[in-house]
C-alpha cells in the first residue's frame, strides 16, 4: 500500500514474501559458497549494472526458502559464462588466492595498446583463405536474448516484424515529436483509416526505437448526438516500444551462428486500470513431493503436509527446476509515472506516461541493437571467412587482445604459436589473424 508518497506492506493482509535479490547480491553469495572472495567494485560503480534485480520468484505457499530453488540447474561455471555474455563483461577466477574479479570487456580492450608487428618473415607469404571452419569470434556472430514464451515477448523480441513493415514506418527525429504527432490516440474508437498511424510502425530517430499503438483495455462509452444515442467501445491504448531487445545482428544469413543469451528481460504488462502494469511470472508448476490417498476426489483433494508428503515420497533423484533462465529487471526503489499503481522493475529503458503527456529515459538498458550506446556495439567488424596467417620474429609473445598493426593494415588476432625447446621460445613465431573491416 502507499503511505505518504511512499510504499510499505500491508501487514495485515500479507502473511509472507518471496524474496527477489539483487543479482549482485546472488552473484556475490555464490562466490562465498564456493570459498572465494569477490570484488565486483567495477560492476556495483555501474548504476544500471548494480540494480539489476533476479526477478524469479516462487509462491511464499510453496515454503522454499531457499533462494536457489528459483534459479536454473546451471553449475557454477556455466552462471559465471552466462552472466559474462550478459554484462558485456570478464570474471577473473584467482584460483590459488581464491579470488574473483570483475571489469567490462570493452574497458579492457580500450586499455590495451596496438601491437605493430615490424619483422614479418618476407619469405613466408601471407595465406589468405576462404576458411571452412567458423569463425569463433563472438563479434562476427549473431547476439540474441534467448526466446520466451509469455505474452510481451512478441514486442520484445520480433527482428522480423521491423524487417518485413519497412514500407510502413513513420519516421520522427524525436520522440517528442513523435509523441505531439500522435497522442490522439491514447484512446481510440476501434476504427480503421487509410493511412491512419494507428496502423503503422513508428520510429524516433533520437533513441533509435520503434513503437506500435497497442490497444490494453477497453470501456463501454455512450453518447448522445442529434437525438440520437450511440454506444461503442473507447479502447485505451499504450504507446508500446517494440523489438527494444532484438538480437544484434552481425551476419544477415539464415543460416549465419548466434549465441543465446539466458538472463533475459522479465514480463511486465498491463492489468486492471487500478493497478497498472504490473511484473508477471512465468514458471513451471508445482513439482516437489505430493501423495495422494483414497480420500481425494476431484475436487476436493486430501490435503496432507508438505513434510509428510516428502517422507512419503522417498529420495529423489534430481530437484525440480522452476526456471531454465534468469529472468532480469532494472528497480532502484523509485518507479516512473507509476502514481498510485503497484511498484514493478523497468525492463524497457523508455517510459511513457499512461496518458502520453511525458516520457523518461530510465538510467539502464538491457538492449543489445541500441547503434547509440556502448552496449550494443560491436567494437571490431572483421573479415570472418579471410584467415591470414603471418610468422614474424619477436622477442616476447604479444597480447592476442590487442589490434595488430601489419603491413598498414588492422588485425585481430585468433591465435598465436611459438616453439619451445631447453634453450626457451623460439624467436620465429606464427599468428593467425582476420582483418578488420576500414570504415
Amino acid at each position: 500500500m502507499q503511505n505518504k508518497g511512499h510504499f510499505e506492506w500491508n501487514t495485515e493482509k500479507c502473511t509472507g514474501l518471496s524474496w527477489q535479490p539483487y543479482l549482485l547480491h546472488i552473484t556475490r553469495k555464490i562466490c562465498e559458497a564456493v570459498g572465494y572472495t569477490a570484488n565486483f567494485s567495477k560492476w556495483e560503480e555501474v548504476e544500471e549494472y548494480k540494480y539489476l534485480l533476479i526477478c524469479n520468484t516462487l509462491p511464499h505457499a510453496w515454503y522454499m526458502p531457499g533462494f536457489a530453488n528459483a534459479l536454473p540447474h546451471w553449475t557454477v561455471e556455466e552462471y559465471f559464462e552466462k552472466l559474462e555474455l550478459f554484462l558485456g563483461g570478464e570474471f577473473d577466477f584467482d584460483h590459488r588466492g581464491k579470488r574473483i574479479s570483475f571489469a567490462f570487456t570493452q574497458a579492457t580492450l580500450a586499455d590495451k595498446r596496438p601491437e605493430c608487428l615490424e619483422d614479418v618473415v618476407e619469405e613466408h607469404s601471407t595465406e589468405v583463405k576462404v576458411d571452412e571452419d567458423r569463425c569463433e569470434y563472438l563479434e562476427s556472430k549473431n547476439l540474441v536474448y534467448k526466446d520466451c514464451d509469455h505474452e510481451m515477448w512478441k514486442f520484445y523480441s520480433c527482428d522480423w516484424f521491423i524487417k518485413g513493415w519497412q514500407n510502413r514506418i513513420v519516421r520522427y527525429k524525436s520522440l517528442t515529436e513523435l509523441l505531439q504527432a500522435n497522442k490522439g490516440y491514447a484512446s481510440w474508437k476501434g476504427q480503421h483509416y487509410r493511412n491512419d498511424n494507428i496502423d503503422k510502425l513508428l520510429y524516433a530517430e533520437d533513441c533509435d526505437a520503434y513503437f506500435v499503438i497497442r490497444a490494453v483495455s477497453r470501456r463501454i462509452q455512450i453518447e448522445q448526438r442529434v437525438g440520437r444515442i450511440y454506444v461503442y467501445y473507447l479502447y485505451k491504448c499504450r504507446l508500446q516500444p517494440v523489438n527494444l531487445f532484438g538480437g544484434r545482428i552481425a551476419n544477415d544469413d539464415e543460416e549465419a551462428d548466434q549465441v543465446e543469451i539466458e538472463f533475459v528481460p522479465a514480463w511486465i504488462d498491463d492489468t486492471e486500470d487500478k493497478y497498472g502494469r504490473v511484473l508477471f511470472l512465468s514458471f513451471s508448476a508445482y513439482d516437489e513431493d505430493n501423495n495422494t490417498t483414497s480420500e481425494d476426489d476431484s475436487d476436493h483433494p486430501f490435503m496432507q503436509t508438505h513434510t509428510v508428503s516428502s517422507l512419503a515420497a522417498g529420495e529423489k533423484e534430481k530437484k525440480a527446476e522452476y526456471y531454465d533462465r534468469i529472468y532480469v529487471g532494472w528497480f532502484d526503489g523509485s518507479n516512473h509515472f507509476v502514481g498510485n499503481h503497484l511498484p514493478y522493475p523497468n525492463v524497457e529503458d523508455i517510459a511513457i506516461a499512461d496518458d502520453w503527456s511525458n516520457f523518461a529515459y530510465v538510467h539502464f538498458s538491457m538492449r543489445i541493437n541500441d547503434r547509440k550506446i556502448k552496449r550494443g556495439q560491436i567494437m571490431h567488424n572483421i573479415e570472418p571467412k579471410m584467415k591470414t596467417t603471418f610468422k614474424f620474429i619477436a622477442d616476447n609473445i604479444p597480447d592476442v587482445r590487442s589490434v595488430f598493426l601489419i603491413r598498414g593494415k588492422r588485425y585481430i588476432c585468433e591465435k598465436i604459436t611459438a616453439t619451445f625447446t631447453e634453450n626457451g621460445m623460439s624467436q620465429l613465431l606464427k599468428g593467425v589473424f582476420y582483418p578488420i573491416v576500414e570504415d
